[in-house]
C-alpha cells in the first residue's frame, strides 16, 4: 500500500516503441539487430498472449524485462539470451500441463520461444 497519493507514478502499458526509445541506438547496436527483434518479438508475443487469455497462468511482461535483459546481454557480452531470459523471467517456474497443472505455463512460453528461434540461440 502506499503511504500517499505523492509515491503513486503512473505505469504505462508495454510498447515496443517506448522500450525502444529508451534503449538507446547504443544499446541496440551492441544488442544486435536481429538479437534485438528475437527479444521484442518474444516479450510482445508474450504480452499479446497475457492480454488475450488472463487464464494462460503467465507471468506479467513489461518494458522492464526487455531492458533488463537488453542491458545485461551487451554488459556481459559473453551472456546468452536464453539463459539471461530465465533469470530475468522465471517461466520454468510456472506449471505446466505435462506436469500435471491445469495452465499452460511454462509450455507456452517455451513454445514461443522456440517460434522465435531464442532457446537454440548460439549467442
Amino acid at each position: 500500500p502506499l503511504r500517499s497519493r505523492f509515491q503513486a507514478r503512473a505505469i504505462e502499458a508495454f510498447s515496443v516503441q517506448s522500450v525502444v526509445s529508451d534503449l538507446g541506438e547504443g544499446v541496440l547496436q551492441a544488442l544486435g539487430k536481429e538479437r534485438a527483434q528475437q527479444l521484442l518479438q518474444v516479450a510482445e508475443t508474450l504480452k499479446a498472449v497475457e492480454e488475450s487469455d488472463p487464464q494462460a497462468g503467465l507471468l506479467h511482461v513489461s518494458d522492464l524485462l526487455v531492458r533488463g535483459v537488453a542491458r545485461h546481454v551487451t554488459t556481459f557480452k559473453a551472456s546468452r539470451v536464453p539463459n539471461i531470459l530465465r533469470r530475468y523471467y522465471p517461466y520454468f517456474l510456472l506449471p505446466s500441463r505435462a506436469s500435471g497443472g491445469k495452465q499452460p505455463g511454462s509450455s507456452t512460453v517455451t513454445t514461443v520461444l522456440e517460434r522465435f528461434g531464442v532457446n537454440s540461440e548460439s549467442g
